[in-house]
């Protein structure tokens, strides 16, 4: 790693012994941090603790200017920096015994200076000066030892004496790191400033990482490094309209979807800057390096990597020639189903071997953990090279072949839409078409079916982090992408194989409240799917069959059950509901335990809306058949496809006596039935 960007434990952080000072300079804001802030990085940092105290953790940023006397002058993070100074006082003396003003504090020097503040620098220096003052660090004291304190007196007594406090300790000075990073001596302030504020207070995990990758690179490969990260970055757009213009339309020439062998060299070399951009950049480094010899600066400048304000933020580098503005047509169009950081994991395991896979989580709270093997000092730079091509395949795949929120269909922002589209370039703009189409360009069946598995794999597992269903859907594209470009159909039998291997790990709960959301809209896809096929195989004869099969006395006509097949979309619905419920209003229909069991299978329930779930209540199949076909006569389509044809039968009721078979006990053995031909068919 570079000095630029150095990993620091907080025990070299804080040491006199390194003879590294930092100075919080005047026009820093004082210290402001308060229980809040104090109460929630102490539990943080006794949480990586309690789970592995031999495992690193990282603290974030401290962003510094090398000032001429040797200080570091913090130009951002100074709040942490103090803050760590007054933990590691604290835990120094705590046993939780005393109180703050009842220890006995020694005046020991911190390597930490305020400029044109003598009083701030006496009071981090000992204690017992702040806790007679009213001030920022005062109050910093009294809410670290009251966060300890916390600490010590929950019900597994944390921190419950010396030896477990000094273990804490030795966590902390050892395991945890913050990343500090220096400017170049040459950056103006106020525009670092911008971008910080900008931007916020810390960087991201992300780009810290980007930092470091980049900072492994000389300045030609870390702008072929930092175009394709930066377009792989956004996930609100194609990653094509990030490309340099002249590589986009090299891109759409070649069609690289399918010819995933583009080295990082050859990448490079085309987005090098035209002839008059060369002449100018020629002159730029020219000018450079006569002001890096005038400083006594006598590195060559040609192999040195870009300054780490660029490494952390080279959207404000120009050189790197990319699209202007125009060019993005799709920006903001799309809403991923995942965020950056996460990907990069995604990324990681996807290209691991079997034995790597295992030790990678796919949780954002890892990432710099996981990143170690391309940042530590034994990492190269062609395996970070390797890395970055890999993100950018990576990323493609994820493009052309995994669903996105389509907000320009987004109707009364109510309802969502979905889509699996690939990008084309016509007259330098990007738009958006359906990757597998007809010949007449409408959407086909096989674009449909894969929208909609995908659709229900997402909104069972809605949380941006521990998506396996993607990393499965990732690793298939990343072993079978050529196959997948001559059509869907294997991608879509893949999905289904997908889905059934879920449901086979819970065939052993599918009644409530065991039943997952999961197995909910996989019973949905699955009759949206056979009515689909159906209808595909025999048109309306098929379709009516359908309904006629799982409604057969239906209080609906197939034409209008057919407008609420073909409306249904997948959202994310968190409420399950029984059609029949547990409590009906009506005392006369009350359950006794036998018929309680019986409505908990899983064809009495459903997954709606919290919203729909009050909505509906306790109210009895029949008034509720009348507000779903209300809400389906307003335009709006069903929640569940499940539901709608529970309440399309003219008689749903629990049985009466034991023995006797229930509409709800035959449409039970319908669904499991439909669910386990299905996999019979996949195992053939």
């Amino acid at each position: 790693m570079s000095e630029a960007v150095k990993l620091l434990t907080i025990e070299q952080l804080l040491s006199q012994e390194s003879q590294d000072h930092y100075l919080i300079p005047v026009y820093q804001r004082n210290y402001a941090w308060g229980g809040v802030e104090i109460g929630q990085l102490v539990q943080d940092l006794y949480k990586a603790f309690e789970q592995d105290k031999d495992k690193a953790y990282y603290l974030g940023t401290l962003v510094v200017h090398h000032r001429a006397d040797g200080r570091y002058e913090v130009i951002d993070g100074q709040q942490r920096l103090t803050t760590l100074h007054i933990l590691n006082k604290c835990l120094s003396k705590f046993d939780g015994g005393l109180t703050l003003s009842e220890i006995q504090w020694d005046a020991e020097q911190t390597n930490l200076d305020f400029e044109s503040r003598p009083e701030s620098k006496a009071q981090i220096d000992n204690p017992a000066v702040a806790i007679k003052a009213d001030s920022g660090i005062a109050h910093g004291f009294e809410a670290m030892w009251q966060a300890l304190i916390n600490l010590k007196n929950l019900e597994d007594a944390k921190l419950k004496d010396r030896e477990l406090i000094d273990q804490f300790k030795e966590f902390i000075n050892k395991q945890v790191k913050i990343c500090r990073t220096i400017v170049p001596k040459d950056t103006d302030l106020n525009h670092y400033f911008e971008i910080m504020n900008t931007r916020g207070e810390q960087l991201e995990k992300h780009e810290i990482i980007k930092a470091q990758l980049m900072g492994k690179l000389n300045q030609e490969d870390q702008k072929a490094f930092a175009t394709i990260w930066d377009a792989c970055s956004d996930m609100s757009r194609f990653a094509v309209s990030g490309l340099p213009t002249q590589m986009r339309e090299e891109f759409f020439k070649q069609k690289f979807i399918g010819q995933y062998n583009l080295g990082f060299d050859e990448f490079k070399n085309s987005i090098q800057p035209t002839e008059g951009q060369q002449d100018n950049e020629e002159a730029d480094d020219s000018e450079n390096q006569s002001n890096a010899e005038k400083d006594g600066d006598s590195q060559n400048q040609s192999n040195t990597a870009m300054p780490i304000l660029s490494l952390i933020d080279s959207n404000k580098n120009p050189s790197i020639n990319k699209p202007e503005d125009k060019d993005n047509t799709d920006d903001g169009k799309y809403q991923s189903v995942i965020d950056f950081p996460n990907f990069l994991l995604h990324v990681l395991k996807v290209r691991a071997d079997d034995a790597e896979k295992e030790k990678i989580s796919l949780d954002d709270e890892s990432l710099l953990t996981a990143f170690e093997h391309l940042t530590d000092a034994d990492a190269d730079a062609d395996a970070i090279k390797q890395f970055v091509m890999d993100l950018l395949k990576c990323r493609l795949l994820f493009d052309y072949y995994v669903i996105k929120q389509d907000n320009r269909k987004a109707s009364d922002g109510t309802e969502v839409k979905w889509a699996i589209l690939q990008p084309e370039l016509s007259n330098n703009s990007i738009y958006a078409k359906n990757t597998f189409q007809t010949n007449q360009g409408g959407e086909s069946t096989f674009n449909e079916q894969l929208v909609m598995a995908q659709a229900m794999f997402h909104v069972s597992h809605s949380s941006r982090i521990y998506k396996t269903w993607l990393q499965d859907v990732l690793a298939y594209l990343w072993k079978n992408y050529s196959s997948i470009q001559n059509g869907g159909e294997a991608f879509l039998d893949e999905l289904h194989r997908l889905a059934h291997n879920y449901y086979k790990k819970q065939r052993d709960k599918l009644s409530y409240p065991n039943v997952s959301y999961f197995m909910l809209n996989y019973v949905d896809y699955r009759l949206w799917y056979e009515w689909k096929q159906e209808w595909k195989q025999a048109g309306q004869k098929g379709e009516r069959d359908f309904f006629e099969k799982y409604a057969p006395n239906q209080n609906s006509s197939a034409k209008e059950l057919k407008k609420a097949f073909d409306k249904f979309v997948f959202m994310h619905r968190s409420s399950i509901e029984h059609c029949y419920p547990r409590n009906p209003e009506d005392d006369a229909k009350k359950v006794d335990e036998r018929q309680l069991d019986e409505l908990n299978q899983l064809g009495n329930l459903c997954l709606v809306s919290h919203s729909e779930n009050s909505r509906l209540s306790n109210l009895l199949p029949d008034a509720k058949r009348g507000k779903v076909i209300a809400r389906l006569n307003s335009g709006r389509s069903t929640q569940s496809l499940s539901q709608l044809i529970m309440l399309m039968h003219e008689k749903w009721e629990v049985s009466q006596i034991d023995g006797e078979v229930s509409q709800i006990d035959i449409y039970t053995g319908e669904l499991k039935n439909l669910i386990e031909n299905q996999i019979e068919a996949i195992a053939q």
